[in-house]
């Protein structure tokens, strides 16, 4: 994920980040960290309802995802 920012890869590449953070939720809803990186892939895809939606499900799962705080930026 990291190399996709840093590089500024294709955008395609975010699409990828979203389906298999969904694949992870499938895996196991109650694991924060697939709501986290599907909420960033949102973010990158300029999509912010859905986004800070998704944040909050990861926040709410594990306050301590400092990424998820990250990405929704000031409160």
């Amino acid at each position: 994920v990291y190399r996709i920012w840093s590089e500024r890869l294709p955008e395609q590449m975010f699409h990828e980040i979203r389906r298999h953070a969904e694949q992870a939720i499938q895996l196991d809803a109650e694991d924060a960290r697939g709501h986290m990186w599907l909420g960033v892939a949102e973010t990158w895809l300029r999509r912010a309802e859905p986004a800070e939606t998704i944040l909050k499900r990861a926040i709410a799962l594990n306050h301590s995802l400092a990424v998820a705080y990250e990405q929704r930026g000031p409160l």
